[in-house]
């Protein structure tokens, strides 16, 4: 409630918001609506990954589950790090995309380069803490010995997901909305597939984080995909065109 009174409150004061109401066109919330829905339909997909892997922690055992609660909550904890980087890449890239293409490209990859530099300390951080807030979330030691064995994939899933992240923002600040829901509805489909042979398997809790490691390797290869091939929105192509500057 109070951050919903601050922002419409600054929102008035800057002259963003109208003096009386008005009723929105039906052509605007037709826009809108496009827009909201495929950001929500791509966000769904996303959780419903997340939802399968406590799922098949939770089958796996209590101590599966209480483990994987620790890892989630360290994992959540350092992604909120990169978040401003992500909004700088939805703000700034949408503000670039048409009247400056090559300012934004240049942007979204140093954008995506700072989130590369970030992951690599998250990285150890991730790691490193589950030694330290292992021991602060609970004082079984089989369920600290289940968090310490899987720090390795825990460090590498939070690198990854920091260049994710923001490489996501950057496709998001381009428009390139349709693939996003796309792309996360397919990896939904695949991540739901492993899932089950992983369960199984009875690969346990090793078995959900390398599914939240496949999960991460899946979006940046797509993404990767995508805008090489030069049907995103995003202008990576103005590099190839580039050239120097002649004396």
């Amino acid at each position: 409630v109070v951050s919903s009174v601050v922002f419409m409150t600054m929102l008035h004061r800057r002259g963003h918001l109208p003096r009386r109401w008005q009723m929105p066109l039906l052509r605007d919330l037709s826009k809108f609506g496009n827009v909201s829905g495929m950001l929500l339909l791509g966000s769904l997909c996303r959780m419903g990954v997340y939802t399968l892997m406590t799922y098949v922690a939770t089958v796996s055992g209590v101590i599966t589950v209480a483990a994987h609660q620790i890892l989630l909550q360290i994992f959540w904890f350092l992604t909120y790090f990169v978040d401003p980087l992500f909004v700088a890449a939805n703000s700034f890239i949408a503000r670039d995309i048409r009247r400056c293409p090559e300012r934004a490209m240049r942007l979204g990859m140093f954008l995506v380069f700072l989130a590369s530099m970030a992951g690599v300390v998250l990285a150890f951080l991730a790691s490193g803490s589950t030694v330290v807030f292992g021991a602060f979330f609970t004082s079984d030691q089989e369920i600290y010995g289940e968090v310490l064995r899987i720090a390795p994939y825990i460090g590498l899933a939070q690198f990854l997901s920091s260049i994710v992240l923001v490489a996501e923002g950057v496709l998001i600040g381009a428009g390139d909305l349709r693939y996003l829901a796309n792309m996360h509805c397919l990896n939904l489909v695949i991540l739901s597939g492993y899932m089950c042979v992983s369960l199984q398997l009875e690969l346990g809790l090793q078995g959900v984080w390398l599914g939240m490691i496949l999960n991460q390797v899946l979006r940046l290869l797509q993404h990767l995909l995508r805008v090489s091939s030069g049907r995103s929105p995003f202008p990576v192509g103005l590099l190839d065109n580039s050239e120097p500057e002649v004396a």
